[in-house]
């Protein structure tokens, strides 16, 4: 009906002005983005419902925009998604690890999706963006391996990261101690956990961008504890 083609319009919207944003679109003409978002689906779910399930070999990207998901199996089990956030942007660039889990709603959700498939179309309209498309994927995939590499040994647990946060902020109150080291936020042991526990392709170039800083963050934090002990 009309009110439910004016929500799809607007979902299209969103995942329009998001793709515009992607760095592996970076440069991408707007009738490359206009190609995916064509064929895109905008999809509801009601809460407790499966975006993705275990049995499938998903190579779709996704995008929310209402709502929120969480992978409940699998080696990402655990990690959320919410309004405005996005998964299997990798999966989607490269057509490898493609999502195998189940992805299940906490809320009422909209998503809107767009296959590879639709991707590999448009290269054909677009043979520049093949080779871009594919060199981002590569780096990204370098960069996410190293940082999952690093970041294994560092985090066991949510208490950990709860403990470096407080003893970085208690050492702030102790005159005596040295400078302070980078305090961690909750997005940054948000972003630091998705990496230690979930499937890094799963991770977003954004989610990337904060695990790498909270990295940086988590392991002053642990030489400025050494250092005062």
């Amino acid at each position: 009906d009309i009110v439910q083609a004016g929500f799809r319009a607007i979902a299209l919207r969103e995942m329009r002005e998001f793709l515009g944003l992607l760095p592996m679109f970076d440069g991408a003409d707007d009738a490359f983005l206009d190609l995916l978002v064509e064929s895109a689906e905008v999809l509801e779910f009601a809460k407790g419902e499966h975006v993705v399930t275990s049995v499938e070999s998903d190579l779709h990207l996704y995008f929310l925009t209402r709502g929120s998901v969480r992978f409940t199996s699998g080696s990402a089990a655990g990690a959320l998604f919410e309004k405005h956030e996005s998964f299997g942007e990798l999966s989607f660039g490269t057509g490898r690890d493609p999502i195998s889990a189940d992805v299940v709603t906490l809320d009422k959700t909209e998503v809107a999706r767009v296959h590879r498939n639709v991707l590999l179309q448009a290269f054909n309209d677009f043979p520049d963006m093949r080779d871009k498309v594919k060199v981002h994927c590569e780096n990204q995939e370098t960069k996410k391996a190293i940082l999952s590499t690093k970041t294994s040994g560092l985090v066991k647990t949510m208490d950990k990261f709860m403990s470096l946060r407080h003893s970085t902020a208690a050492s702030k109150d102790d005159d005596d101690a040295a400078p302070s080291a980078p305090a961690l936020t909750d997005d940054s042991i948000a972003a630091l956990a998705k990496v230690s526990t979930a499937q890094t392709a799963l991770l977003s170039d954004g989610e990337l961008a904060k695990a790498e800083a909270a990295l940086a963050a988590a392991l002053s934090a642990v030489k400025h504890e050494k250092a005062r002990r």
